[in-house]
């Protein structure tokens, strides 16, 4: 078995012929690319049992060679994929699956006798590959390779034009490094679906892409507090980037929200931290999610404002002309922000963010301006800092909250950020107090975020009414501004009971 880690983009295939003559290429390569005719037939069962799986096996023709694949599904990290990979050479297009039983990590997958009767060919891909060996200083080793061709099942087919880089020796920065460089001087977009997922799309009805919630952290108590803030980060771009194929679909309003959570919880960690890793190390990161956030979020606010407060005016008041032709103008600018929306997300700039962070997360730029106390401090252990944060995190949420009835709306916001701050903290953490109660303590804060939360959309709504040149004596802004002033009104007399529910709950690190 070997680890594949790679990143793949998807380019135009003019952009092929430019690859040859990059300096990086010129500088770098061992010598001239080698060009192969590659011809995969992939097999599955009916029913797609691998697929459900997350296997891939296949049969490849390389020249004179016959090698059969089987490939798992891996993990993903600001656009690098990591998967298990075993390859055996065989003596023609005939399976041997006997060779997986040798395998204990795939062994029972192949061990029904039945799958194994079943398996068949399903789809093809056919292109040719060109690959250059890049060798770098400290005996990095990177294979950079070309694929142009079609993937085609069923009597359809659909093109082929990808470029990869794969860690074949040396460090992860290193991988990102040049994948940064490339997409600096090629038109390259992140492609995070793999062949094989493009053959089955072609054999079955297409599937919208899914949002996807951030997944439960885990974090080892083991961990130094540098490797906790490490795989904090990690997580949060998985979960930011899995979410990118369903605002470019362009369907799903949630994937547009997880998106702007991710970047909130990305945006968190870096504060959280902040005693440890100081600002001026991650403003060029920080700067860049802002601007993520910023052109995200105009979509959201209109999301909300739609499917909530006006689809709950339109259910009391099906038939209000003014009502329906406010729904209509802000949808015409939803539509917009979307686009806007999908654009960000498909653009050079958004590719060169992801790898720019895992630039600056694999080769741990903020330990330079160092110095040895600060240093000794990251190799802390990671309970130590989550104990201390959490308290400081709690008691600024008490400072504010204490004083609730006096505090004006940017008041109200500060509280609302920093309950966000406490409950990504607690979230972050929480695996490290088994058995704590931390779940219910991170409930209350919820309540009090959503409370909050609440109370910002009124301020929101307005916002929104002036952007659409909707004047405040207009019928529809009268509805609206007086269905936030109730809701404002309802969401004030819940706090306290929130607010008492909060503060009887006990402190789960301590």
């Amino acid at each position: 078995m070997s680890i594949e880690t790679e990143i793949k983009f998807s380019l135009p295939v003019d952009a092929l012929r430019r690859v040859a003559h990059l300096s990086l290429v010129r500088n770098h390569a061992q010598a001239h690319g080698s060009r192969a005719h590659l011809i995969n037939t992939y097999y599955d069962t009916p029913d797609r049992h691998l697929a459900a799986a997350g296997i891939a096996l296949r049969i490849r023709r390389a020249g004179n060679r016959w090698i059969q694949t089987v490939k798992t599904v891996g993990t993903t990290c600001a656009g690098m994929h990591s998967r298990n990979e075993w390859e055996w050479d065989v003596p023609g297009h005939v399976l041997d699956l006997d060779l997986c039983d040798a395998e204990p990590e795939i062994a029972e997958a192949f061990s029904d006798p039945i799958l194994r009767a079943v398996l068949q060919p399903l789809f093809t891909t056919d292109f040719w590959r060109t690959t250059w060996a890049l060798v770098f200083p400290n005996d990095s080793h990177i294979e950079l390779v070309t694929d142009h061709g079609e993937v085609s099942a069923a009597g359809r087919s659909t093109p082929i034009c990808e470029l990869e880089l794969e860690i074949k020796e040396g460090s992860l920065p290193r991988l990102y490094e040049v994948a940064h460089a490339l997409t600096e001087i090629l038109p390259l977009r992140l492609e995070d679906t793999s062949k094989a997922a493009r053959g089955y799309a072609l054999l079955d009805p297409p599937v919208p892409p899914t949002s996807h919630k951030a997944s439960p952290f885990e974090l080892d108590r083991e961990k130094t507090t540098e490797e906790a803030f490490q795989a904090i980060i990690q997580h949060c771009l998985e979960h930011l980037h899995v979410n990118s194929a369903v605002v470019i679909h362009g369907e799903d309003p949630e994937g547009v929200h997880q998106m702007r959570v991710a970047t909130r919880r990305l945006r968190s960690c870096l504060g959280l931290f902040r005693p440890l890793i100081p600002r001026t190390a991650s403003n060029g990161v920080n700067a860049e999610i802002r601007w993520l956030a910023g052109e995200l979020g105009v979509a959201r606010d209109w999301d909300v404002f739609i499917d909530e407060t006006l689809s709950a005016l339109t259910r009391h008041f099906p038939d209000h002309a003014a009502l329906k032709t406010l729904t209509s103008a802000a949808e015409a600018v939803r539509i917009q922000a979307y686009q806007i929306a999908q654009v960000t997300v498909a653009s050079p700039r958004y590719t060169r963010l992801l790898l720019g962070i895992g630039v600056w997360h694999t080769r741990r730029d903020w330990r330079d301006p160092m110095g040895q106390e600060q240093l000794q401090n990251l190799e802390r252990p990671v309970e130590w800092f989550a104990a201390n944060l959490l308290t400081r995190c709690h008691a600024r949420v008490c400072k504010w909250g204490q004083n609730f009835p006096q505090l004006s709306a940017e008041g109200r916001h500060r509280l609302r950020i920093l309950c966000k701050r406490l409950r990504y903290a607690g979230e972050f953490f929480i695996e490290l107090y088994p058995d704590s109660g931390g779940r219910n303590y991170l409930r209350s804060v919820a309540g009090l975020q959503d409370i909050l939360g609440s109370l910002n959309d009124a301020i929101v709504a307005q916002r929104l009414l002036t952007e659409l040149g909707i004047a405040p004596e207009d019928p529809a802004a009268h509805l609206v501004l007086g269905w936030k002033a109730a809701m404002t009104e309802k969401d004030l007399t819940h706090f306290d009971t929130a607010w008492n529910t909060f503060c009887d709950q006990p402190h789960f690190w301590e």
